[in-house]
């Protein structure tokens, strides 16, 4: 029996908490894993079911990469546990806790960080290599920055994310789906994400309302996610009369009738490693659209599953957008195109079949 530890110190549920329930639910046999989590995390109650899957809640590690209290925590629950592979998600207290336990160390970069030359980024970038035995990137985007950070190739294993298509199967028909959030025979935008300002949330009502002007077909558009800009992005959509047509639907726990009330998934992150979110649309056989930036644009290839609009030009966004909606055949077209590649090249089974490979064979596995 293998004995894994994970640290993530998230309290909400983002892209690296999508990828630990994943990664958990598909884990083949033979795994013992154990969960460090903050108090009242929200993936708790996604994985409590799980069989060889123990859950362990730390107060002082909530939202906290590092600090004094959350370190010596994390140490006492790696030398009780006494795991032969600590896998971290960005928390630097776990990395330094398991260094001094003397513990085989992954950690996974589940974003792109920018690129710098002083004193304050060489650093970084030191204890990085030091704390971590392997930094696991989860996209091209991510492995092509950490090699830019001076970080050796060696050092770096490239684990692609992938989803299970069966799970995004359509499990209502589109008019059912639909009336559920009261969108009627609008063409539907969907934007899943955290609400958060890296994720560009309030860009979405400035959008909506040039698309608005530019188009006949009634249009809706489903924001699902929680987060720090909730309140500021309802007062937008309210200050810009889009109450009708835009609908904040919160955290959403089952998505798959959620994409499938979507004619359209979106994307308005200004940095993303790989974006599970239109992953899963894509699963969904649904058309996707982003800014054209590394990590996403592995995703959204522009003119085959959707499109890729330079960054930050709204009015560009909401033309491809009205083409869009004003053409069902070209958004059934990218949405199979889209299926295809989920399925040819985000396989979550090829993807815990190497992440199990790693954890047991360790410094035998040879990185990317």
């Amino acid at each position: 029996m293998h004995n894994v530890m994970h640290i993530l110190t998230d309290s909400n549920i983002g892209g690296a908490g999508i990828w630990l329930i994943r990664v958990l639910e598909a884990m083949p046999k033979g795994f013992k894993m154990t969960v460090v989590l903050p108090k009242d995390s929200m993936v708790k109650s996604y994985i409590d079911h799980l069989k060889n899957v123990d859950v362990i809640e730390l107060e002082s590690i909530t939202d906290c990469s590092i600090s004094i209290k959350s370190t010596y925590d994390l140490y006492k629950v790696i030398r009780f546990v006494k795991p032969d592979v600590v896998h971290t998600h960005a928390s630097l207290s776990g990395r330094i806790a398991a260094k001094i336990c003397r513990v085989y160390t992954l950690n996974s970069r589940h974003c792109i960080e920018p690129v710098g030359s002083g004193i304050v980024f060489r650093l970084k970038n030191w204890i990085n290599r030091l704390l971590s035995n392997r930094i696991i990137a989860v996209s091209d985007g991510v492995y092509e920055n950490l090699i830019e950070s001076h970080i050796p190739k060696k050092q770096i294993i490239k684990l692609t994310n992938g989803i299970s298509i069966e799970d995004f199967k359509s499990v209502l028909d589109k008019e059912h789906a639909k009336d559920i959030y009261g969108m009627g025979d609008r063409v539907v935008i969907g934007f899943v994400g955290r609400l958060a300002e890296v994720k560009g949330p309030m860009r979405l009502p400035v959008i909506m309302k040039r698309l608005l002007e530019i188009t006949d077909i009634p249009v809706g558009m489903l924001i699902a996610g929680t987060g720090p800009l909730a309140k500021e992005l309802a007062a937008s959509i309210e200050s810009n009369h889009l109450k009708e047509q835009v609908k904040l639907v919160g955290f959403v726990k089952k998505l798959p009738p959620l994409y499938q009330a979507m004619d359209i998934c979106i994307n308005t992150s200004d940095s993303e490693a790989l974006s599970l979110s239109l992953l899963e649309a894509m699963a969904a056989s649904l058309p996707v659209v982003s800014y054209n930036l590394n990590g996403v644009n592995e995703v959204v290839r522009d003119g085959v599953n959707g499109y890729c609009v330079k960054p930050y030009e709204l009015e560009a966004y909401a033309d491809v957008l009205k083409r869009l909606v004003e053409d069902q055949t070209l958004r059934s077209v990218f949405g199979e195109q889209g299926h295809n590649i989920v399925q040819e090249e985000y396989s979550l089974d090829h993807m815990v079949t190497k992440l199990a490979r790693i954890y047991k064979e360790k410094e035998k596995y040879e990185a990317h």
